[in-house]
């Protein structure tokens, strides 16, 4: 085995057994947040994604202009605001489509 290869694979491993630390180590870094502070979100989110009330969120939303930390979010949620570009009209063209669209049959 490759020395590169083995590198990756002990990365990878070190990885898998400190994954705790390193999320927290990462929500310092990216976006301020203290262990605590990601505990008392937790909390104050009754242990539940912000939009879709799913259990155990793991994503940290927030402004992509001020930084600011919005809340927790589960990670189809977070996608689906950074799908649509954290952009209220296309959330709310969005609804508006799924109110309103006609379904279509394909028998």
């Amino acid at each position: 085995m490759r020395d590169k290869e083995r590198w990756r694979l002990a990365k990878k491993k070190w990885y898998q057994a400190n994954k705790a630390q390193e999320l927290a180590g990462a929500r310092r870094r990216k976006y301020g947040l203290t262990p605590e502070a990601f505990k008392k979100l937790l909390v104050a989110q009754d242990y539940k994604c912000a939009i879709c009330r799913a259990p155990n969120p793991t994503d940290v939303d927030h402004c992509h202009h001020s930084q600011i930390v919005r809340g927790l979010l589960c990670r189809n949620c977070n996608m689906l605001l950074g799908s649509a570009r954290d952009s209220i009209t296309v959330l709310n063209a969005c609804i508006q489509y799924l109110a309103l669209a006609p379904y279509i049959s394909h028998t």
